[in-house]
């Protein structure tokens, strides 16, 4: 009886967890409404433990109280372990999610501000070099925190900015033969920086507009 009424609380406990009562907040809300003083608490540091979290529950405390309810004899154990293993990786998937629109966010912010008015000599401009620091404080990050997201993440998010870059730099052509040097040499940079995180489709998408901007310095 007394193990019987430990699992009772536990059960209680998941049930606050993951909302199973109409009345509680749902862990899915982020409060992302709250004001903008309260809004700073909500850190890419305080998500990836979160997530951490999250994941060690699913994988031991969870399976330790479905055989504990499986062991007393619980009616329905299954059925709620399934239920509350279902809402705990929704759960952990939106915080993943949340995560890399924050981090995509600062690299777009970076792409938004690459123009050529500037061109350096001989180097790469200073976008990309500040596109590249954000990829490898993104990595130390993830490494120190969650290094089982580290993949993930960083792919979805240098996507993200290749895809974005591409698309603002096929909007305009290069205004001088220097200017589409130069696009040549940042796209090369990144690409041997953070081209082992992006898939085949982009790749390609980098190659054929690198193969464009050389075919114009070509016929120039």
């Amino acid at each position: 009886m007394k193990n019987c009424s430990f699992i009772y609380d536990e059960i209680l406990l998941f049930v606050r967890l993951l909302n199973l009562r109409a009345d509680l907040k749902k862990p899915q809300d982020l409060d992302l409404n709250r004001k903008d003083d309260e809004k700073s608490h909500l850190t890419t540091k305080k998500l990836l433990i979160s997530i951490c979290n999250l994941e060690f529950i699913l994988e031991n405390a969870l399976k330790n109280i479905h055989k504990r309810m499986f062991d007393c004899g619980v009616k329905y154990a299954d059925e709620v372990y399934e239920k509350a293993k279902a809402k705990l990786s929704l759960y952990r998937q939106t915080l993943v999610r949340c995560y890399i629109m924050i981090k995509s966010s600062a690299f777009s912010s970076l792409i938004d501000s690459a123009n050529y008015e500037y061109i350096p000599d001989d180097d790469v401009s200073d976008y990309a070099k500040e596109v590249m620091m954000c990829c490898v404080l993104q990595q130390a990050e993830l490494e120190l925190c969650s290094p089982q997201l580290t993949s993930e993440c960083l792919q979805a998010t240098v996507q993200n900015a290749f895809v974005n870059l591409l698309d603002q730099l096929e909007a305009r052509e290069p205004a001088s033969e220097r200017e589409a040097t130069q696009r040549v040499i940042d796209i090369c940079a990144l690409e041997q920086a953070l081209g082992g995180f992006t898939n085949l489709e982009t790749r390609t998408h980098v190659n054929a507009f690198r193969a464009g901007l050389v075919e114009q310095l070509d016929q120039r």
